[in-house]
């Protein structure tokens, strides 16, 4: 969305041989540290930038970029030493200053906001925590916010900031309540009804009808542009919040990955289902990726019955990685089922001198000139393309075997001619394949055919297109 960010670089107090002091900034206590603790700094920092390169995220410790457009700042912190928090306050307002100043506004009215967490807190049940960033909340307000399938509403009980010195993520109950909250403050909102509420989806204030059936349009035709749903084939997306949600949907993309439905909340068994009648056109996408959400137990008891693959973790690029190396695993396995059962092109010449019965069925020597034969193969005359019979059985040294190659001698039944009539000594033959196989041949595995194979394929082509005007088009 074009808003410039920063990484703080925390714990910097746990870098082997670092002494910490107090409120200082990084500079003033980089500066102080042995020379192998800077060494050993530098190490983790170069390993950071490493990893943001590897995602094509170009960046630099704050103090040695020139130009914040082409590379994201890494400010050094602790937080527990507070060491380098003034570095992160002074490059942030100066970004904000810098990129956001037209953007950064004081406004009056109806609060708006988003949802960065939804959490339970004993006594006081489910509550969401947000950042307001445009208007005021009041305590009492009626909220509309975005949920798991549409946008519900309830009634602000109470407005909770942390007491001094206290977090708002401060799992002890240490907060005070307030009337008010002006943009652009965090709070803790409780009521009634927000177990709904999904993480990343906006807030908006609507005390009345109108207000509430306007916020509820806007909310929900915002997350439709997120939510897919289609009818073709591609994998189950599930995350937990609507941002993880949309970086979800646009790693997948960018890499042209099908995607059949992506939602947010946890794995049920209509998900499951979803990716059954996937995998029986194509197994290849028949997964579930799951971002940092549950799997509730009865759709993981068709997980396992039906063997649907589930990739879950909390890193979106693990996702990836890990669905993609499965993905072509599973195609390759596909590929192998599918070329068992293709018949190849070939070529053979009855050897003279080598005829062991000539009919019922034809007992011959051959020699395989290219590609290769199988039983149960039809095979026609290379000189007029005229059926000649059907390859039963091939035998090498008195054992039968499955599938002769270029180069090899070997003895074949043949079903149907009888030899000095239909076919003779020294004649050529050809693996009559059909004009549907071929065409798939040539569309989809010419990469899996040897030279021999290839060329077989292509003296059949020209002979079946030699075979009258109607065929000049034949294996097109």
């Amino acid at each position: 969305r074009k808003i410039p960010f920063l990484i703080a670089a925390n714990k910097i107090d746990r870098v082997p041989g670092w002494r910490s002091n107090e409120n200082a900034t990084f500079h003033e206590t980089f500066n102080q540290q042995a020379k192998d603790t800077q060494d050993a700094f530098n190490r983790h920092l170069y390993e950071l930038m490493g990893e943001l390169s590897r995602l094509n995220y170009p960046s630099n410790r704050y103090d040695k970029i020139r130009d914040y457009t082409q590379n994201i700042a890494i400010v050094p912190t602790s937080a527990i030493s507070k060491e380098g928090i003034q570095d992160l306050f002074l490059v942030l307002t100066g970004l904000a200053q810098q990129f956001l100043l037209k953007k950064l506004v004081y406004s009056e009215g109806p609060g708006e906001g988003t949802i960065l967490e939804v959490t339970e807190e004993p006594g006081r049940g489910t509550t969401i925590n947000v950042i307001v960033h445009k208007g005021t909340i009041n305590k009492n307000d009626t909220i509309v916010f975005g949920g798991k399938s549409q946008a519900y509403q309830a009634k602000i009980r109470s407005l909770l900031v942390p007491k001094e010195l206290d977090e708002i993520r401060d799992p002890r109950e240490k907060f005070e309540s307030i009337g008010t909250v002006h943009a652009a403050a965090g709070i803790k909102i409780t009521g009634s009804g927000l177990e709904n509420a999904v993480a990343g989806a906006p807030v908006y204030v609507a005390n009345s009808p109108e207000e509430i059936a306007k916020a509820k349009k806007s909310i929900e035709e915002e997350m439709e542009t997120i939510k897919i749903e289609t009818d073709k084939e591609g994998i189950i997306l599930k995350a937990d919040t609507l941002g993880a949600l949309e970086a979800l949907i646009a790693e997948f993309k960018e890499h042209n990955l099908p995607i059949k439905t992506a939602d947010i909340g946890d794995v049920t068994k209509k998900n499951v289902m979803d990716a059954i009648v996937v995998k029986e056109t194509a197994p290849e996408c028949a997964a579930i990726v799951a971002f940092n959400v549950k799997i509730l137990p009865d759709a993981r008891e068709e997980l396992e019955v039906n063997n649907i693959e589930l990739f879950q973790s909390d890193i979106i690029y693990t996702l990836l990685d890990d669905y993609q190396r499965w993905r072509l695993e599973v195609q390759k396995q596909l590929r192998a089922e599918s070329l068992k059962d293709l018949t190849y092109p070939g070529k053979i010449r009855l050897i003279p001198g080598l005829v062991f019965r000539q009919n019922k069925p034809a007992i011959v020597g051959v020699e395989v000139l290219a590609g290769r034969i199988t039983p149960r193969t039809g095979l026609i005359r290379a000189t007029d393309g005229k059926k000649c019979g059907t390859i039963r059985q091939i035998q090498e040294s008195n054992q039968a075997i499955s599938v002769a190659k270029k180069g090899q001698e070997v003895a074949v039944s043949i079903r149907g001619p009888t030899i000095g009539r239909q076919i003779e000594e020294g004649m050529v033959l050809m693996v009559d394949l059909p004009e549907s196989v071929v065409r798939k041949i040539r569309n989809e595995y010419m990469d899996a055919l040897t030279p021999d194979e290839k060329q077989a394929l292509e003296d059949l082509v020209k002979l079946k297109r030699s075979m009258g005007d109607e065929n000049r088009w034949w294996g097109f």
